[in-house]
């Protein structure tokens, strides 16, 4: 695991967030069989605990593909990750693109490369902030000014899904409505452990 990216990149993204705010994440055991309760883990910590957040994820990292919240939660939960009405603020925008590829056999109507998906990216304004590279597509980001409530921005993550939707659907291309605010996304520094293959989790 890069310690350093993913610690650097959640600092991006939380920046602005209070430090009493907490940040779920999301873990499953990819040498587990998926549908056992046991492959996934649960953890979470404070926004002013993410360097003690990055090294619990270091043992993880070895076997479990791992994702955050990027809404942050009111309080850590005793059970599960939380929904739409367990989340408070929202630092950033974000996509999640797949990529056609042996992550995605039975998609259709997916960009059929990283470089097609980049270009359409690429033509958007205002620019992305940064873009992560999950091993099976893309996700990326725009930085909001301040953190805003989940209760104000929800109609706002209707419109950027439809106005997306329509941005693909003008290339022939599908995308799933994945922006609903307890959204989990893949950090940075990690591993995609969907295929045999492990694949770095980066930033393009």
């Amino acid at each position: 695991m890069d310690k350093e990216l993913a610690l650097n990149f959640l600092k991006e993204i939380f920046e602005k967030v209070p430090g009493d705010q907490w940040i779920s994440i999301f873990a499953i055991d990819r040498t587990v069989e998926p549908s056992a309760r046991a492959s996934q883990k649960i953890l979470w910590n404070r926004v002013d605990e993410l360097e003690e957040l990055v090294d619990r994820l270091e043992p993880l990292s070895a076997t479990h593909c791992i994702w955050y919240g990027i809404a942050t939660r009111r309080a850590r939960l005793e059970k599960g990750r939380g929904g739409a009405e367990d989340c408070a603020l929202i630092p950033a925008l974000w996509l999640d693109l797949d990529i056609a590829g042996p992550g995605h056999k039975t998609a259709e109507n997916l960009p059929p490369t990283m470089e097609d998906t980049l270009k359409l990216l690429d033509e958007y304004n205002p620019p992305t902030d940064f873009i992560v590279s999950t091993g099976g597509g893309v996700q990326p980001y725009w930085l909001l000014d301040e953190p805003v409530p989940v209760s104000i921005v929800l109609p706002d993550l209707d419109n950027w899904y439809y106005t997306w939707q329509k941005i693909l659907k003008e290339h022939g291309w599908h995308l799933d409505n994945v922006f609903d605010p307890a959204r989990i996304l893949r950090v940075p520094g990690t591993f995609n452990r969907k295929t045999s293959n492990a694949i770095p989790v980066t930033i393009v």
